[in-house]
């Protein structure tokens, strides 16, 4: 299992890719099948922030989004 936080964000970011869409609940994205076999208990708001192409909002009282930032340049 990654514990380095970069991998962390980056696992999470090739998932929203993966998807084709740009968001995706936090609590979703933590136990998505495309992680498989990883496990991303260690997934949070502060280890995805740390990643430039992600955005995390808080959409109700208790659940995040995660965003792809698309506002970004592509290289």
């Amino acid at each position: 299992m990654p514990t380095n936080h970069a991998h962390l964000a980056w696992l999470a970011e090739a998932a929203l890719i993966s998807r084709g869409k740009p968001q995706m609940a936090l609590s979703e994205l933590c136990n998505h099948p495309v992680l498989f076999p990883f496990g991303l208990d260690r997934l949070n708001v502060s280890v995805l922030q740390g990643n430039p192409r992600l955005r995390v909002e808080r959409q109700n009282l208790n659940q995040e989004f995660v965003f792809l930032n698309l506002a970004l340049p592509q290289p």
